[in-house]
């Protein structure tokens, strides 16, 4: 995993790999931490081009992101969704809640952090 940096811009992103659950979850509130406080960032995109499986507990956890982002007045948005996680955000009523970008949909390149939660 590779801590958040600092963007120029108003996108700040996490990046997510593998099996997207629980045991994510203190790796994704340190990722996301430093974005929700950074003044210049506006917009925290989740890229979850490379997980494979999503949970209860990390849509609770995308939730509480959204949560806390939009008290701060800052916007969460969901890219590259593979065709399982999409399902499962469908499902969910996430696209009521997030806006889902998909290829093309990027625009300005964010800043990353990557999150693997495969243990190592």
């Amino acid at each position: 995993m590779t801590d958040s940096v600092p963007a120029p811009g108003p996108i700040g992103c996490i990046r997510l790999a593998g099996r997207f659950d629980f045991s994510a979850f203190r790796r994704f509130r340190e990722s996301y931490q430093p974005l929700l406080t950074d003044p210049g960032i506006s917009e925290i995109r989740i890229d979850l081009d490379e997980v494979e499986f999503v949970d209860s507990a990390a849509l609770g956890m995308l939730l509480l992101l959204r949560e806390k982002a939009v008290e701060l007045g800052k916007r969460v948005s969901l890219a590259n969704c593979t065709s399982t996680v999409r399902q499962s955000l469908s499902l969910s009523n996430f696209d009521r809640l997030f806006d889902i970008l998909g290829e093309g949909d990027e625009g300005q390149e964010p800043a990353a952090a990557v999150i693997d939660s495969q243990p190592r």
